[in-house]
């Protein structure tokens, strides 16, 4: 069992790996590219920061398991088995520069906030209303799971 949290101890080894991708890395699974992968961690950082907007998503078990199973157990997730929709995966804009950088602030901002407001509500997707606390996990192992993808 893996203990991969965003938070103030991991956070320059997550922005060291985010720099650490390159346009032309091949992705080892899936269908985004390099740019797409570091917008969509964006997007899930702004998202539970209640910068972006989402809606539940359909799961078959409850937030609580799927917590347990999820973010606590079973953290080196199953390569292109599962697809997000197509609205957590912000426009392209052939830039991955800028989205390296705006992923960065990301991070920064979330800790910040985690720092100060453990407790503050953020929506999951998956898990409903969280708290950052939470969030920080769930970050750790998506994050991961998506730079592993790229081999950072």
């Amino acid at each position: 069992m893996a203990k991969l949290d965003l938070n103030v101890e991991s956070a320059e080894t997550f922005k060291a790996r985010v720099s650490g991708i390159a346009s032309d890395d091949q992705r080892q699974w899936g269908k985004m590219s390099a740019e797409e992968a570091v917008r969509h961690l964006c997007f899930m950082l702004e998202l539970s920061l209640g910068e972006q907007q989402g809606e539940k998503l359909p799961v078959p078990m409850p937030g609580f398991l799927m917590w347990v199973l999820f973010f606590n157990w079973f953290t080196n997730w199953p390569k292109a088995k599962f697809d997000a929709p197509a609205n957590f995966f912000p426009a392209a804009q052939d830039d991955l520069d800028a989205a390296r950088a705006t992923c960065i602030e990301a991070i920064d901002r979330f800790v910040h906030q985690l720092e100060s407001q453990p407790e503050q509500i953020g929506f999951s997707p998956l898990l409903g209303n969280i708290p950052l606390r939470k969030w920080a996990r769930v970050h750790g192992v998506h994050m991961d799971h998506h730079l592993r993808q790229f081999g950072v």
